[in-house]
């Protein structure tokens, strides 16, 4: 009875040191491993100690074999003895009266102890044991291990909570969904020559408490019209060279994107809108799915990259005896100030003066044909800016009465060219 005692209570005892050198062998890997393996070795310490718990609960103690080998006075087992080194044997103990020692030994089964019995011979410097048989009856009080199993339960609650701790710790790096914003950094409407490099600067903001990677999906130039063109797409090994593979929690950053401009028509005087849409996919869990996050639409404006024509913007009647003519020049470089020249053909005797406004400080007399018919004006414009339109009003006094038709009449031969 007292064996059986024994064997309960240092069975449990060894269960109990084998769950600990587990635990410390997981947080000795975890400081190593990565998320999910740390999650992992925790779900795996609570299952063990669960799994020894009820083990303990549910096994009916059994010892097949017992054997009892006589030991010298004063013997002691070493320090470093384990029971491990010697297969099959459960659990050993000394007894000591004035009479004799002994060591006594219960193993698994008897072959265990015929293999392994010389070795515990040799270790006690004994003779052969006094005692064998196989134990076929075992009685013990529940009541006295039931402290060790209220302790293995304990310990297997405990090391669930840690599991349930582990999941709530890493959560968010398994299953978060991203929160990435993308605005512009600069404000207003890109502006570009045609064929040439747009920088496009973004910010980028992670909103979430764990890091994000970003990747530049889609960014395509549609016309502002749909009938105006095509719309281009942007290379996706330029998108691919701008990806953020690890941006912190609350971080911003700002990138560039270069991307060209398309190519406008020879005929093309005006610069051709177009609305730039850049999509990002942002991943944030590494067992959650990716989100696709776009940035606001943005207006894109090319520009000719040769100094055209300017456009006639207005016709109308100024006044009983003159005409208004309204033009707009688009620039796409900066200039010191352009050199123009207006030429106005009429019918004989109908012209008799011409000016701009604004006056310029630059500006010659009208040159008038000897007929009234053909007159002649040139001035010189400010310093212009680039990606501006200028815009200037031509008025032209008339020896005879106006009307629309004859303004409209007069706008077909009005030519204003402008030059560096």
């Amino acid at each position: 009875m007292i064996g059986s005692r024994r064997e309960d209570q240092e069975a449990r005892t060894a269960d109990l040191d084998s769950s600990a050198t587990n635990n410390k062998s997981t947080q000795a890997t975890v400081g190593k491993s990565s998320v999910w393996k740390q999650l992992f070795a925790s779900l795996a310490h609570g299952s063990s100690a669960l799994r020894i718990a009820f083990r303990n609960l549910s096994t009916k103690d059994t010892i097949p074999y017992c054997a009892s080998f006589p030991v010298r006075s004063g013997f002691s087992l070493p320090t470093k003895f384990s029971l491990s080194t010697y297969p099959g044997l459960l659990f050993c103990y000394l007894t000591r009266t004035a009479a004799d020692e002994k060591l006594v030994t219960y193993w698994i089964d008897e072959e265990h102890f015929r293999a392994y019995s010389s070795a515990i011979q040799l270790l006690c410097s004994s003779e052969s044991p006094i005692l064998t048989g196989a134990v076929v009856d075992v009685r013990s009080h529940r009541t006295l291990s039931l402290r060790s199993k209220i302790l293995a339960i304990a310990a297997a609650i405990a090391a669930s909570f840690g599991a349930l701790s582990a999941i709530r710790d890493y959560y968010g790096e398994l299953f978060s969904s991203p929160d990435v914003a993308i605005t512009y950094s600069e404000p207003g409407v890109l502006n570009s020559i045609e064929s040439g490099s747009i920088p496009v600067s973004l910010n980028v903001t992670n909103e979430v408490r764990y890091s994000s990677k970003i990747e530049w999906s889609e960014a395509v130039m549609r016309p502002s019209s749909p009938q105006t063109g095509a719309t281009l797409r942007v290379d996706p090994d330029i998108l691919r060279a701008a990806t953020i593979p690890n941006l912190a929690p609350g971080a911003s950053t700002t990138i560039k994107i270069y991307i060209t401009a398309p190519q406008l028509p020879e005929s093309q005087r005006l610069p051709k809108t177009y609305i730039l849409s850049i999509k990002a996919r942002a991943k944030a869990g590494v067992w959650w799915f990716s989100k696709v996050v776009p940035a606001a639409d943005k207006e894109l404006r090319v520009w000719p990259e040769t100094l055209g024509k300017p456009v006639t913007t207005e016709v109308s009647v100024n006044s009983t005896h003159s005409c208004r003519f309204g033009i707009t020049l688009y620039l796409a470089k900066s200039s010191m100030g352009l050199h123009a020249e207006i030429t106005a053909i009429g019918t004989p005797k109908q012209l008799r003066y011409i000016w701009v406004q604004p006056m310029q400080p630059e500006q010659s007399k009208p040159i008038t044909s000897p007929d009234l018919r053909v007159m002649k004006f040139k001035f010189t414009t400010p310093p212009l800016e680039q990606f501006k339109e200028y815009n200037c009003k031509i008025y032209l006094e008339l020896l005879q009465p106006s009307s629309e038709a004859v303004c409209s009449e007069l706008s077909k031969s009005l030519d204003v060219s402008f030059e560096e």
